[in-house]
């Protein structure tokens, strides 16, 4: 006579979580050793975001003095050399009125004025 049956899973779940199924235990932060430089550095600028909102705040704070501060260094120079681009831009001017030579955008106008009488 044949077997009529060949398995069954029958109980088995039911002894398996009689003591609870658990995970293998985790390490709490893997290793980065040989992973890319660019994953490593995103990595790094995302876990910003697990700060506390206090941490953000004092972080931006920082950031926004920093960046104001080279706002006005670069602010400072630009004045510094204002007057004299003033002073070269005007003798330009001045030289070219001595030699006679028309202003191109004054020109450019006289034309058109010229083309539509």
């Amino acid at each position: 006579m044949a077997k009529s049956k060949n398995h069954t899973n029958h109980n088995q779940n039911y002894k398996d979580h009689r003591h609870p199924i658990r995970l293998k235990g985790r390490r709490n932060q893997i290793s980065s050793k040989g992973l890319e430089q660019k994953l490593k550095k995103n990595r790094k600028k995302s876990r910003k975001g697990f700060l506390t909102p206090d941490v953000q705040k004092e972080i931006r704070e920082k950031r926004s003095k920093k960046g104001e501060a080279r706002r006005l260094k670069s602010y400072e120079k630009f004045k510094a050399k204002l007057p004299i681009w003033k002073a070269k831009h005007k003798a330009a001017v001045k030289a070219e009125k001595e030699q006679g030579i028309p202003d191109p955008k004054k020109a450019s106008k006289q034309k058109e004025a010229a083309v539509k009488k």
